[in-house]
């Protein structure tokens, strides 16, 4: 199964991300250039911000891959481009309004770059999603929960290098606060009738799960 993890991520290169954005921003709404790259740049710097360890530059490399393969239709994917690039543009462990920020910058800038209401209001919708990471019975917010959890099916060393980031991206919790945080969390998922929603990541569904329990078992030891 880890071939069709490979397959699923694989479908865009770290260096293509400036090129591919300034793409999506020019089909969307054709606006300025230069306010395109200027959204950039605020992004990536987001990104690549040094408190980050796992939502990265790479992750959303991952979650536009992933993207990319789940559907062929034109407005779908500009929709779930727009939403992988935003979704964890704001990202503060310490506070609890960081979907909610990410979904006001990104309209703001879906109207920047020229993009309609209704794009802007689809995009907030599924960054809203990545809340809680339970569907809303939406297709389109199906496939983007989807690509963002598709990490949970990832070969063992990716796997481990995801839960260890997330580790470090909450260097501030002490280590047992964090092993009952964190395990209240995996159990919450293992305890979902469905991990993913869509045919294709539907096969990822045992490898994830088997990786789950794998760290929940990790984080009960050490408690031990």
């Amino acid at each position: 199964m880890h071939g069709l993890w490979n397959y699923l991520t694989g479908a865009m290169r770290a260096e293509e991300l400036n090129a591919s954005w300034l793409r999506l921003a020019h089909q969307v709404g054709g606006g300025s250039e230069a306010v395109s790259e200027q959204w950039y740049v605020k992004l990536s710097a987001a990104y690549i911000a040094p408190d980050r360890r796992y939502h990265t530059l790479e992750h959303i490399r991952q979650v536009l891959s992933i993207c990319r393969n789940l559907t062929s239709k034109s407005d779908e994917r500009w929709a779930l481009e727009l939403t992988a690039w935003f979704h964890d543009y704001i990202y503060d462990p310490k506070r609890r309004d960081n979907e909610e920020r990410s979904a006001e910058a990104a309209t703001a800038a879906i109207d920047q770059i020229g993009g309609s209401g209704r794009l802007g209001a689809q995009v907030a919708e599924m960054i809203a999603l990545t809340k809680t990471h339970e569907s809303n019975g939406n297709p389109l917010g199906d496939m983007f929960l989807d690509a963002d959890l598709t990490i949970l099916a990832a070969p063992p060393e990716q796997y481990d290098a995801y839960a260890q980031g997330i580790r470090e991206e909450y260097a501030w919790v002490t280590d047992r606060d964090f092993r009952n945080g964190r395990s209240a969390v995996l159990e919450g998922l293992l305890k979902r009738p469905k991990l993913f929603h869509t045919a294709m990541c539907s096969a990822l569904e045992e490898t994830a799960r088997t990786n789950l329990k794998n760290e929940l078992e990790k984080l009960k030891a050490l408690s031990a």
